[in-house]
């Protein structure tokens, strides 16, 4: 598992020597394919690209990783090849498991994937960061929650945006953000307060192997930095647009669905039926009843007319149906319940 720390090891240097040890790699690489081509027959396939699971070792290991846990055999024998190319994975590290429990679960990966889910990440001290992502950026607001500093409200608020500012350096990486994202500070009034949180999420950053950008703090406490885009965002395997919203992120009130469905019992009368059956959601037709919604139209304009309700709870807020009925008997479910 990588631990969470940071490597003192500066920026510039660190990218040094991970291109050294790539270069390393691919010399070992080559100098094997060369060997194989001396007792390889004529068309025989000297290499082939690595499979998902190595090619993430292959890029993401590093001396920071303490072990890599392994729970397929197979899988495991190829990481051991991987790893005798390239001098920064010793064979020691890469562990095969054999527990019982799932692997998930026992690492607390579980855990990290459903944080990938979540807009809002609690911080230690109590604190909570809102994470958004937009077409255009992602947005971070840093609040204070329940923390509450024994000093005054501006060593308060430097205490939360440090914690913070590492901890947004956590989740950009875990959830491989890229591109422009703004950081939406607690407003702090001394200068040095400011410098300081900006040097600490330019530290935090610092081991990111994305290379990461970081613009000064304005008067406002806005920070905004760049991630190089590798890939999609973790996210993107997880989770789906919602079907009921169309990806809008908010659904209609339960007032508003009831004045659509005032609308379409409106229209069906208006196409010369006499009795309307409506299905739909069953909290929704406990708002109308409970609330007396269509009392007025009931008691004048609907007098003459039937309107039966019938309830679903499968059905979601937003589906209804509603449909015309001029015979003289109706055949209805056990549940249907005539408007008032």
């Amino acid at each position: 598992m990588a631990t969470r720390g940071l490597l003192s090891v500066p920026p510039r240097s660190n990218r040094r020597k991970r291109r050294k040890t790539e270069s390393v790699y691919l010399k070992k690489l080559y100098a094997a394919m060369q060997e194989q081509a001396k007792t390889a027959k004529v068309g025989s396939l000297l290499y082939r690209d690595l499979d998902l699971p190595v090619r993430v070792v292959r890029d993401c290991s590093g001396e920071e990783i303490h072990a890599i846990h392994v729970g397929d055999q197979g899988l495991h024998k190829r990481l051991l090849v991987l790893a005798k190319l390239r001098s920064d994975l010793p064979e020691k590290k890469i562990v095969l498991y054999t527990g019982e429990r799932s692997m998930m679960k026992e690492y607390g990966v579980s855990e990290l994937v459903r944080e990938l889910t979540q807009s809002t990440v609690p911080l230690q001290n109590g604190g909570y960061l809102v994470i958004e992502t937009t077409e255009a950026m992602t947005v971070v607001d840093v609040n204070t929650g329940s923390f509450v500093g024994t000093d005054s409200l501006e060593e308060t608020v430097f205490a939360v945006n440090m914690e913070a500012a590492k901890e947004i350096a956590r989740q950009v990486r875990l959830r491989n953000v890229g591109g422009i994202v703004v950081v939406d500070f607690i407003d702090m009034i001394l200068p040095e307060h400011r410098e300081a949180v900006t040097e600490a999420l330019t530290a935090s950053l610092a081991d990111d192997k994305a290379k990461c950008h970081v613009l000064p703090m304005s008067e406002y406490c806005l920070t905004q930095f760049t991630r190089k885009r590798v890939g999609s965002e973790a996210a993107a395997m997880l989770v789906k647009p919602c079907d009921h919203c169309k990806a809008k992120g908010y659904t209609p009130s339960e007032i508003y669905l009831a004045t659509v469905i005032r609308v379409a019992i409106l229209d069906c009368f208006a196409e010369g039926y006499h009795a309307a059956i409506v299905e739909l959601n069953e909290g929704i037709m406990r708002k109308i009843l409970s609330e007396g919604l269509y009392r007025e139209d009931v008691e004048g304009r609907w007098k003459d007319k039937r309107i039966y309700m019938v309830p679903h709870k499968t059905y979601s807020e937003q589906y209804f149906t509603v449909r015309g009925d001029n015979s003289g008997v109706l055949s209805l479910p056990n549940n249907a319940q005539i408007l008032y």
